[in-house]
């Protein structure tokens, strides 16, 4: 009678026990915040409400830096996030362990200096010997102080779009739309920024992207519609105007010598300069092509070419070199100038 009470005793001993081992084993896990590990972070800062990173470190105050450091790399487009590790060696410990610097360096580049960054309490990990810190952003919060930068740029993108429709001038208004180009390009930057930090709030602004990226065709669809007219003065070949009307096209202007605006017009000067004693002829060819709209002219090109010698008895075959050379030299230097400048 007497073992089975002892064997009862021992029994509920050994429950009670391991009752009390379960217990300090759950306490010592709950005991680690949830917040330090990735994967159940989402538990106490939701995905949906904030932006986290979690750091871990010897010192508190490295670990805060790669929390910020990773917290600000989940902006990848337009926050970018450098950590520099340092290892210096010191005097070993008994472990044969050395000690690792850590140095700060984090860039931000977002428009604007994301403020309400905030941090959790340090907590100290005995067994790895590390401290973790999470770094959390409240995306409605932070959208509140950011969303004043993304309307001033819509603001001033929009303002170049209005410039443009107002402009009747059809090369002023290419000028105004490359510049609304710009700023859209500035503006979707901050567009995408928005859509990663609080994407209900970026929703009004997400749909103006359509508008900016129409802006190459409309540009396009601005000078397509430039009509231009090429001619020469009267002491001028007509041979050279095919080789201007295909520089004009391939520009994406149109050629037209009805209902045009603008007028391209080559004057070419041949410098001849004949030597009766040898029977050569000298010639140091110029042109100059000018860009006219019905009031002044707008660009003007001007090249010398190099000299060109001959015989007088054949002086058909130097007017052939001549007009080789200004061929020439219209479909490159003058069309990477056109190209270049007339726009």
């Amino acid at each position: 009678m007497k073992r089975i009470c002892f064997s009862v005793i021992s029994v509920c001993f050994l429950v009670i026990a391991a009752s009390v081992f379960a217990g300090c084993k759950s306490a010592e896990v709950e005991s680690r915040p949830l917040w330090t590990d990735s994967y159940t972070v989402g538990q106490v800062f939701s995905s949906e409400n904030y932006v986290t990173g979690i750091g871990k470190a010897s010192g508190i105050d490295s670990a805060m830096s790669l929390a910020d450091g990773n917290l600000a790399s989940y902006f990848s487009r337009k926050i970018s996030s450098t950590t520099s590790v340092q290892q210096v060696m010191t005097s070993e410990d008994e472990n044969g362990k050395f000690e690792e610097n850590l140095i700060r360096d984090i860039s931000i580049q977002s428009g604007i200096e994301i403020s309400g960054i905030k941090h959790t309490e340090p907590w100290f990990d005995k067994k790895e010997g590390l401290y973790y810190v999470c770094s959390y952003l409240d995306r409605k919060e932070a959208w509140r102080n950011y969303e004043p930068v993304v309307g001033q740029a819509k603001s001033n993108f929009y303002s170049f779009i209005d410039s443009a429709e107002k402009e009747e001038d059809p090369f002023n208004k290419i000028a105004v739309l490359k510049n609304a180009a710009e700023a859209g390009n500035t503006y979707e930057d901050l567009i995408l920024f928005s859509e990663i930090l609080y994407k209900k709030g970026a929703l009004p602004y997400s749909q103006d992207r359509n508008v900016i990226s129409s802006l190459d065709e409309r540009i396009l669809s601005v000078r397509r519609g430039i009509l231009m007219d090429v001619l020469v003065d009267k002491d001028t070949d007509r041979r050279y105007i095919p080789v201007v009307e295909k520089v004009v096209t391939s520009s994406g202007y149109s050629v037209s010598s009805v209902g045009n605006q603008y007028t391209v017009f080559l004057t070419l000067s041949k410098n001849k300069e004949v030597f009766s004693d040898t029977g050569t002829i000298v010639s140091v060819p110029e042109y100059r092509v000018e860009v006219k709209n019905k009031n002044k002219t707008l660009w003007t090109y001007k090249k010398s070419l190099d000299r060109v010698t001959g015989f007088v008895e054949a002086e058909s075959f130097l007017e052939k070199k001549i007009a080789k050379n200004v061929e020439n030299d219209l479909s490159s230097g003058f069309a990477e100038w056109f190209q270049g400048t007339v726009k």
